[in-house]
């Protein structure tokens, strides 16, 4: 028996784009359609033009919480920096792709009011992992690797793919504890894909993270029924078995090498990235070389044209030096709003959201994400899940027990 109106037919639609979009984050870089770009990026034009439709023939929207307004200061900082910028060019384009990540945690927030909608969002993400997986599995077979002994799906490098699984892991163990039925079994299998894909790109940062994303089973174990406890013991020795016989000695020698490559490498180069912003940062300390500028401040230390990606490889050191110390201090703030949000919600949800928010923090140590789809949605969905629990009780989350109850996929498209 239906215990919540349908919504209007026309945020129903709002939403399966928004859902579409979701789904389609994990393998953007798998697809591209030439003269148009990545599916991820049709998917999100079209959830954005339906999203505004929905919003205008409704007539009324959600009124933006402090977090969409923080995070649209920093935006506008951001753009703010175009007028002392050492490559203005690139720091439009910047821009101008904060601005479309700032209008989908804006569709977030209108669209996943309540609960049921957030969860619904969590799964079309890990569903869209699967693609990535499956596509990174089958090359492995084929033997066609995407670095010496390192394999990924198409498009992606292996350590972007490997922390684009591991933000999915904590999002899958959350939702078999949310769902009931044959779907949860969906959810498990993603969980060993997924850890399974995490190896074979032998990314050391990322096989930490994924390490971390996992210790979450460790946080709620007693929170969750006996059966849970022992289709995840059996989950765990299949994932041993098939780490140990499938993934091949060179993986594991590379593995091996992180601490020393932390105590005494470059981290693949990426100290040279380094300091080579570091070096044009202490010239333009308070605002920064310009969003997006990051390139052109290391041309002096590796040249023009690059020999590799000239971004920073470290999210928190490209926001300093290209916004400067102000721009810094607002992404600080963010986080720390983000954590603040998090230790309100009921204790299950809360290790859930902060392992997650450590996961995307390390694992961006040695990425440039602070401009990618995952790591926006991941704020926008924080502050939707927040505000849908407080929502939902009448009182401030943290106050509230939680039973860690069952949701119907199909209600969040009703």
């Amino acid at each position: 028996m239906r215990t919540q109106p349908a919504r209007p037919l026309l945020t129903r639609v709002a939403f399966a784009c928004l859902w579409i979009f979701v789904f389609s984050m994990p393998i953007e870089k798998a697809i591209e359609f030439p003269g148009f770009g990545s599916l991820s990026k049709l998917a999100g034009l079209l959830a954005l033009g339906v999203g505004v439709v929905a919003v205008v023939f409704q007539a009324r929207f959600r009124i933006p919480g402090t977090i969409q307004i923080a995070l649209a200061i920093f935006v506008l900082w951001c753009a703010i920096t175009v007028r002392w910028s050492i490559a203005p060019d690139l720091t439009v384009d910047r821009v101008m792709t904060y601005v479309q990540l700032l209008g989908l945690v804006l569709l977030l927030w209108e669209f996943c009011g309540e609960e049921r909608y957030v969860l619904a969002i969590f799964s079309a993400y890990v569903l869209g992992t699967l693609v990535p997986a499956g596509d990174t599995l089958q090359r492995f077979l084929l033997g066609h690797q995407t670095y010496y002994n390192r394999y990924a799906s198409s498009g992606f490098d292996p350590n972007d793919l490997a922390l684009t699984l591991d933000l999915s892991l904590p999002m899958s163990y959350y939702l078999t504890l949310r769902q009931k039925g044959a779907i949860r079994w969906l959810y498990y299998i993603q969980m060993l894909a997924a850890a399974g894909t995490v190896f074979l790109t032998v990314s050391r940062g990322g096989t930490f993270c994924m390490l971390i994303a996992l210790s979450l089973i460790l946080w709620t174990l007693r929170s969750i029924p006996m059966s849970n406890r022992i289709v995840i013991a059996v989950m765990c020795a299949v994932a041993v078995v098939a780490a140990v016989t499938l993934v091949p000695a060179t993986s594991w020698k590379r593995l091996a090498s992180a601490a020393s490559e932390v105590s005494e490498g470059t981290l693949n180069s990426r100290t040279v990235l380094w300091k080579a912003g570091l070096n044009e940062f202490q010239y333009m300390p308070f605002g920064g070389v310009g969003a997006g500028a990051y390139p052109e401040a290391s041309a002096k230390a590796i040249g023009r044209p690059w020999a590799f990606v000239a971004v920073a490889h470290n999210s928190f050191i490209s926001v300093m030096v290209e916004t400067g110390l102000i721009g810094l201090g607002l992404f600080a703030g963010l986080l720390a709003m983000f954590f603040r949000a998090a230790a309100q919600m009921p204790r299950v949800t809360r290790a859930f959201w902060l392992t997650l928010l450590m996961v995307w923090i390390i694992g961006v140590c040695s990425l440039t994400w602070e401009y990618r789809k995952p790591t926006w949605l991941l704020f926008g969905l924080l502050a939707a899940h927040r505000m849908s629990l407080q929502a939902k009780s009448g009182v401030t989350p943290k106050t509230t027990v939680e039973r860690i109850p069952y949701f119907n996929t199909a209600e969040a498209y009703s």
